[in-house]
């Protein structure tokens, strides 16, 4: 090391994480509602982007996951990074950097209760599959769907009108496993 370089400082010698560098190259966004934030991009052809319509809604599901009981809001703040908007198929999540992708389509993009589980879904998904991982376990489908059902309706059972939205969700029970 050359004297005065400082590239063998610790904050120059670490590499960044994956996160750290998608967050740079990307335009973050972030939907708050009292102590919960959720950070979103949104990456669908520029027509098609609406910043403040993907706050609005998410703000407005964070809302309803902080007053349903059950500890909603802190299963999201803990398991979820981040919520990336984009045309993709539904039913999707990054592990490693504990993202939603979210078409932002039909329902999602008219309704923050019908967002907010599927909030409950991602961050469900992401905490159990993780949890296998880590114990070196192998992922085992038909028991995280299950599981992320019945999250799902315990959320909803919360509000009037739950049965259409448990019927619209496909949250029928009995879950097989």
């Amino acid at each position: 090391m050359v004297a005065g370089d400082m590239t063998d400082t610790p904050a120059i010698r670490r590499k960044p994480k994956v996160w750290e560098i998608a967050r740079a190259l990307l335009q973050v966004s972030r939907a708050r509602y009292g102590d919960l934030e959720l950070a979103f991009f949104d990456l669908r052809p520029s027509g098609e982007r609406s910043r403040s319509e993907v706050r609005r809604l998410l703000t407005d599901a964070l809302q309803r996951l902080s007053a349903a009981k059950g500890g909603f809001g802190e299963l999201i703040a803990d398991h979820l990074r981040m919520v990336a908007v984009m045309s993709a198929p539904r039913g999707r999540v990054l592990f490693n950097l504990r993202v939603y992708i979210c078409p932002f389509d039909g329902a999602e993009r008219s309704s923050g209760h019908y967002l907010a589980s599927r909030l409950i879904w991602a961050a469900t998904t992401l905490r159990l599959s993780r949890d296998r991982i880590a114990h070196g376990l192998p992922l085992d489908k038909a028991r995280i769907d299950a599981a992320t059902k019945e999250a799902q309706l315990r959320f909803l059972q919360q509000f009037e009108g739950w049965e259409e939205w448990a019927r619209a969700l496909d949250l029928t029970p009995p879950f097989e496993v």
